[in-house]
């Protein structure tokens, strides 16, 4: 097997693909869901508010019942606060209530998802390598 191979050397008969670490300040070894890089892609291309972008994911196929929309919003809230995105209220001029709040992307927002955008090709090619060692084990045991 040549060492540009993208499988690991073989070991004990298993072959194993190599795989890199994909994310390197996520802080587990869970893989997290996607929710930010979704949130950050959404508000690359129009600032909305909460319940919007709930929409747009749920039209996605990213479905929540509701007592899991407070996970959007607390997210919405972590990424404030790491200045990834900004809010901007409306407010109604009678009440000076706040009407709705819409969400900006930063520059370090739009960083973040080129940050995003990287490791999610890199763990694409985990998981390419990932299947085609699973094809090539199958196929052998057909045999």
């Amino acid at each position: 097997m040549s060492n540009n191979s993208k499988f690991s050397k073989e070991k004990a008969g298993i072959i194993f693909p190599k795989m890199q670490f994909w994310c390197n300040d996520y802080p587990s070894t869970r893989c997290p869901t996607l929710i930010e890089p979704f949130i950050l892609l959404i508000l690359c291309q129009k600032p909305l508010c909460g319940y919007e972008i709930l929409q747009i994911l749920t039209e996605s196929g990213i479905e929540y019942k509701i007592e899991e929309h407070g996970f959007l919003y607390k997210t919405l809230k972590i990424l404030q606060k790491k200045k990834y995105i900004l809010p901007a209220c409306s407010l109604d001029l009678k009440t000076e209530a706040i009407i709705k709040t819409n969400y900006y992307i930063t520059n370090e927002g739009k960083e973040r998802l080129k940050h995003w955008m990287k490791s999610l090709y890199i763990l694409k090619e985990g998981f390419v390598a990932f299947l085609d060692c699973c094809e090539k084990t199958l196929l052998r045991e057909d045999e």
